[in-house]
């Protein structure tokens, strides 16, 4: 093949033929779009049937519940919250079962049972529900349900800022300082008052009148054994055994 002038090769055959132009030295150039070329569109983004409730892909959705949810139980045990104990349920992960233990004020020696009902669309729904097995004769407990009033205290669930751990604390809050503002409960908070005995002490029993005695806990439990312990003392064994009478 020999060249004659630029832009210009010739064959074997004598055909000729001519060449692209070339561009300027020094400067870049993308490759020509051939003729029948069929241009490439981007596909719709399938985000929109894809996403879950939870604002993540379907696919991986589960996944993602499933450690938030493990990340704000281990929140939950890091903070050691003083007086609550909760687990979460076997059935389900969105339900917790939990247990709060008033050490003092009106509501002292109060044990009260509840559950934490968790949002499927975890953390970017709305905040956890706080409902008590018996409800609570308090002002943001419903009478009836026995739900707390959450939302008081979280009017707006924000992910990564708010966690589980402190609506547990509100919880066992509300029975430290009592809030009579906007009530569920109108007749608890109406009642509510400096505490005087002669006035709220029946209410009191009243509502600890489900709580078992220590001597019910006793019944049906063999009368001697090796762990009995002395009244006022916490040395095991300390208590002595009547000798049997012949």
């Amino acid at each position: 093949m020999m060249l004659r002038s630029d832009g210009e090769e010739q064959g074997g055959l004598g055909e000729q033929r001519s060449s692209p132009a070339r561009p300027p030295f020094g400067k870049k150039q993308l490759p020509s779009i051939p003729k029948n070329a069929v241009p490439i569109t981007k596909a719709a983004s399938p985000a929109s049937s894809t996403q879950s409730a939870n604002g993540t892909h379907a696919s991986y959705g589960p996944f993602y519940l499933e450690y938030s949810l493990l990340a704000e139980f281990t929140l939950v045990i890091k903070q050691k919250l003083p007086g609550i104990y909760v687990q979460p349920s076997y059935r389900s992960a969105l339900m917790w079962f939990g247990v709060i233990f008033i050490r003092h004020g009106l509501y002292q020696d109060g044990v009260f049972k509840f559950t934490v009902y968790i949002p499927d669309n975890y953390p970017d729904g709305d905040c956890p529900r706080v409902v008590f097995d018996t409800p609570v004769f308090h002002p943001l407990v419903d009478p009836v349900s026995g739900e707390l009033d959450v939302r008081r205290a979280f009017t707006k669930w924000r992910r990564n800022h708010n966690h589980i751990w402190q609506v547990l604390m509100y919880a066992r809050t509300i029975f430290y300082k009592i809030n009579t503002m906007d009530p569920l409960n109108p007749e608890a908070a109406v009642l509510f008052s400096p505490w005087n005995p002669a006035v709220h002490e029946e209410a009191k029993e009243k509502m600890f009148a489900h709580k078992r005695r220590p001597e019910d806990y006793n019944k049906g439990l063999p009368m001697s054994g090796l762990s009995w312990v002395k009244p006022g003392s916490t040395q095991p064994f300390s208590k002595e055994d009547n000798p049997l009478q012949t």
